[in-house]
């Protein structure tokens, strides 16, 4: 069985103005650490970014990471996070029996995937 690592994330927050990708820790943004720690578990069959921001897509390919471009509908403050959740699952290209790691750059001290999967 398969074992993917999702990270949805846009460029858009109310709270705290970019705060997926901004500087964060030694010039490195939330975003920049997430990838790091998934990559560096080698816990995963492959690693997924929802995202509206374009510009990540070349990046993250070069890197073996696959980017799935998400509709701004589903990346507002106004729809549903429930929706937002079915959309990005949906828009996943793997067979339903893929176990699926939800990832936030707002765990940026969580890096024990290993562990977590498992169990």
């Amino acid at each position: 069985m398969r074992t993917v690592a999702v990270i949805p994330v846009k460029t858009i927050s109310e709270r705290v103005e970019s705060k997926n990708f901004r500087n964060f820790f030694e010039g490195n943004s939330l975003f920049d650490l997430l990838i790091e720690k998934l990559l560096d578990s080698k816990s995963f069959d492959e690693i997924y970014v929802s995202s509206n921001s374009n510009h990540l897509k070349e990046s993250l390919e070069k890197r073996g990471i696959n980017y799935i471009s998400r509709p701004e509908e589903f990346c507002n403050n106004k729809t549903p996070w429930s929706d937002v959740i079915s959309y990005v699952i949906e828009s996943i290209p793997e067979p339903n029996d893929t176990n699926i790691a939800w990832c936030h750059t707002t765990s940026p001290t969580f890096s024990r995937y290993k562990e977590a999967i498992d169990k």
